[in-house]
C-alpha cells in the first residue's frame, strides 16, 4: 500500500491500495466515525426543458462520506465502505453512499483518533515485502488441489479429480491424465517465477513433483512436501513445520502459526499462557502480557479496542490473526482473544 499525505488536507492522508492483501489491513483500519473521500460514480437526474422529462445517467464526483460500516469479503476483490456524505455536491450531502475500494483505488482518510495498533497495521502494510507468488498442491490418489498463500489466509483456486474408479481402471492411463489436468490447472493459475509446494502422500505428490519438475517451461520452484493431511489442512501442516517457517517466513500468516504455537506450548508446559476476555485482560492490567494475540473479529469491536488501549499502555505487543485461516479459527476457539504471559499469573 502507498501512504502519503493529502495533498488537499493535512488531515487526511492518501492510501492507494496495491493488492487484495492491502484490502484486509484496511478492513482493521476504517472503522465507523472515519472519514472517507473518494471519487464515485453518482446517479443524477437531468430533466429536459423541451419534454420536461427526467433522465438518470451517473457521473463521476468526489464526495467524503462519514463512514458507518465496512465490509470486506474474503478473496473477493473488494471492501465496501458505507455511510452518509458529509461533503460534496449539495444534492449529495446527508445521503447515503457507498463506495467500493478495489485493488489501484486511491482514497484520502481521516480518524477521530489512531490507535498504536492502526499505526502497526498501515505500516506494515506500507512495507509488505511478502510476495503473493506462493502456491500449494496438496493431493493424493484421487484430487488434487490448488491454493495460494495470501495474507491473511489461503485462498482456494481449483481442483483436478483423478477420475480413478474401481479395481480394475487403466492405472497407467488414468494416472497420465491426471497429472497432465493438474499440470494445465497450474498453468491456468500459476505464473512463472512462483513457487509451487506440492503435498501430500509419499507416493502420489512425490510422483507428481517429478512428473512438474520435468517441464521446464512451466519456470516454476517447485519443492516437495510429505504431509498426513491431503486437503487444505495440508497448508497449515506445512506452515507449523521448520521447512514451513524457512520458506515462507516472511508471510504475516507464518507468524501467525508460529505464535499461536508457541501460545499452545506455554499453555500446555509451564502456564505462561492465557485466553478468554476478562483473563486476558486482568493479565494485561497485571503487565504480565508479553504479546496479546486477537482475532480481526475481536480487534473491530469495542472492547476489543479497549484492550488494546490497555496492552499498548502496558508495553504488550499486539498482533492481530485473520479469521479466514486456520489459525484465526482455533484462536476463536479460544474466546477470540489470548495471550503469552511474561510469568504465570495464575489467570488460565
Amino acid at each position: 500500500m502507498r501512504v502519503s499525505k493529502s495533498g488537499n488536507s493535512d488531515e487526511f492522508l492518501t492510501l492507494t491500495v496495491e493488492t487484495e492483501d492491502d484490502l484486509w489491513y484496511l478492513s482493521n483500519i476504517i472503522e465507523p466515525g472515519d472519514q472517507i473521500r473518494a471519487t464515485v460514480m453518482r446517479r443524477v437526474e437531468q430533466q429536459s426543458d423541451m419534454t420536461r422529462s427526467k433522465e438518470t445517467g451517473r457521473k463521476p464526483m468526489t464526495v467524503t462520506v462519514s463512514v458507518e460500516s465496512c465490509t470486506f469479503q474474503d478473496f473477493s476483490g473488494v471492501l465496501k465502505v458505507l455511510g452518509t456524505v458529509s461533503s460534496g455536491p449539495d444534492d449529495a450531502v446527508g445521503s447515503y453512499q457507498s463506495i467500493n475500494i478495489n485493488p489501484g483505488t486511491s482514497i484520502d482518510i481521516w480518524k477521530p483518533a489512531w490507535s498504536q495498533e492502526q499505526r502497526n497495521l498501515l505500516k506494515e502494510a506500507e512495507e509488505q515485502t511478502f510476495s503473493e507468488g506462493t502456491y500449494f498442491i496438496s493431493c493424493d490418489e484421487e484430487e488434487a488441489q490448488l491454493f495460494q498463500l495470501r495474507t491473511y489466509g489461503i485462498r482456494p483456486l481449483g481442483k483436478v479429480e483423478s477420475g480413478r474408479t474401481g479395481k480394475y481402471y487403466d492405472s497407467a492411463d488414468t494416472t497420465a491424465k491426471y497429472f497432465e489436468n493438474v499440470r494445465e490447472l497450474v498453468r491456468k493459475y500459476v505464473p512463472k517465477g512462483s513457487v509451487l509446494i506440492v503435498l501430500g502422500s509419499q507416493f502420489t505428490a512425490e510422483s507428481l513433483t517429478k512428473q512438474l519438475s520435468s517441464d521446464n517451461s512451466m519456470m516454476l520452484k517447485i519443492i516437495f512436501f510429505p504431509t498426513s493431511r491431503t486437503d487444505e489442512g495440508a497448508v497449515y501442516e506445512f506452515l507449523r513445520s521448520e521447512k514451513g517457517a524457512e520458506t515462507v517466513k516472511n508471510a504475516r500468516i507464518a507468524r501467525d502459526a508460529s505464535l499461536l504455537n508457541a501460545f499452545l506450548i506455554h499453555l500446555r508446559s509451564d502456564g505462561k499462557a492465557t485466553y478468554g476476555y476478562e483473563q486476558v485482560k486482568g493479565s494485561v492490567e497485571l503487565g504480565a502480557v508479553e504479546t496479546l494475540l486477537i482475532t480481526d473479529r475481536e480487534f473491530r469491536t469495542s472492547r476489543g479496542r479497549e484492550l488494546l488501549e490497555l496492552a499498548s499502555n502496558s508495553g504488550a505487543t499486539v498482533h492481530v490473526i485473520s479469521t479466514s485461516n486456520d489459525g484465526g479459527k482455533m484462536l476463536t476457539g479460544f474466546g477470540g482473544v489470548a495471550a503469552i504471559l511474561r510469568y504465570v499469573t495464575g489467570a488460565t
